[in-house]
């Protein structure tokens, strides 16, 4: 199965519901966590600032040009028929995605000359997409076919990013702009619950349903890599949205 996403770029454009006005100069809000390049325990302090970022985002940074991002909200997503176990074709639109703020910064590191963020997270309670799916197919030879409401749930995730960024001079001034944001993330389980599957047929629905969570890490396989590249292209704007409008100087203290 592959992602029908032509780049990283599609899932942007499809979450622009979630972001504001075109970009002007900003300082970063008073309640937000300021490091210095120079100390010693960056990597701890980068931490903190990340966590408390996430709370304020979490409710809104109207003067960053972000709305608030639990729920975060993605407008489609599509995966592609394949050739392997699980042959679908699966769209989704109008995705909220509910526990972000209860992330955990478990680690993170920072190089102040490459601009190179790294971080582990945690997820203590679940994290969820809800939304539209339509989906048309095969999982391990069963036929499967539906469209409805959806709920797909991670418990005990964990998530790793890697971000690569560099400075830009703008008016004078010298601001951030993320290169990349590699995103992967590994759960201890994944529910799914997919409503109106075989036109409403619940017996049908209500075995399909039971099959696809018992076989949830199959299923994993081939969401992953679209799930994946649609947060990392979400979070990379989110965080361009805030390096655009705020000198760099003002983030990282020198």
């Amino acid at each position: 199965m592959a992602c029908r996403l032509p780049s990283a770029a599609a899932a942007v454009l499809a979450a622009v519901a979630l972001l504001s006005h075109l970009a002007t100069a900003a300082k970063l809000p008073a309640s937000f966590k300021r490091c210095k390049a120079g100390d010693p325990q960056l990597g701890g302090c980068m931490k903190e600032a990340i966590k408390v970022a996430l709370g304020e985002l979490a409710k809104g940074a109207p003067s960053l040009g972000v709305l608030p991002i639990d729920p975060l909200a993605i407008s489609a997503l599509s995966i592609g028929r394949g050739s392997g176990p699980v042959d679908v074709s699966l769209d989704f639109k109008d995705l909220t995605i509910h526990g972000l703020s209860s992330a955990v910064i478990e680690t993170a590191s920072f190089d102040t000359k490459t601009l190179s963020l790294d971080m582990q997270t945690r997820f203590p309670g679940p994290v969820s997409l809800l939304g539209q799916y339509r989906i048309d197919g095969k999982v391990l030879v069963l036929p499967i076919t539906g469209e409805g409401r959806c709920n797909l749930t991670f418990a005990d995730l964990t998530t790793t990013a890697k971000i690569r960024a560099e400075k830009v001079v703008k008016d004078g001034q010298t601001y951030g702009r993320v290169l990349s944001f590699g995103f992967s993330l590994q759960p201890q389980r994944l529910h799914m619950d997919f409503e109106n599957l075989f036109n409403g047929d619940k017996a049908l629905g209500d075995n399909m349903n039971k099959f696809l969570n018992e076989n949830w890490q199959e299923i994993l396989k081939e969401l992953q890599p679209a799930v994946e590249e649609a947060f990392g292209a979400t979070f990379k704007e989110i965080v361009n949205r805030i390096y655009q409008r705020v000198p760099y100087k003002d983030l990282l203290l020198e």
